[in-house]
């Protein structure tokens, strides 16, 4: 049942509504994926990341706090690694992109993935 919770707070929409709110600013030209499939990934995403924060939890006999801080952690090495090695090749505007764009992004994401776990969903 504890997963199962874990799973709707991942999922809720002010987890993942830094990531979309963004998104919807831009440009629909700016990015060449689906801001709907993107729209379905995310929530899915952080709520599986969610339940593994729940996992490291008990595996480990961790509290909460700092369970959702190694998560948040891994979540940020996955998806920059990810986007920097698959959507680098493959989506704009990625593929444009230069090593200060690159470390741009990873500060912005990083802020988001520590704000999301550490804060919003700790709170819930």
């Amino acid at each position: 049942m504890e997963y199962l919770k874990a799973f709707t707070i991942g999922t809720t929409g002010p987890v993942w509504f830094l990531h979309m709110f963004l998104l919807s600013l831009k440009n629909k030209n700016y990015y060449d994926y689906s801001f709907k499939a993107y729209s379905l990934i995310a929530p899915t995403y952080y709520g599986i990341m969610s339940m593994l924060a729940i996992y490291f939890k008990k595996k480990f006999n961790i509290t909460l706090r700092a369970s959702l801080f190694l998560t948040s952690i891994l979540s940020i090495i996955l998806v920059t690694s990810l986007n920097y090695i698959l959507s680098s090749k493959y989506f704009k505007p990625y593929i444009n992109y230069n090593t200060k764009d690159w470390i741009d992004y990873v500060i912005k994401n990083s802020s988001r993935h520590l704000i999301a776990f550490n804060l919003i969903i700790y709170y819930f």
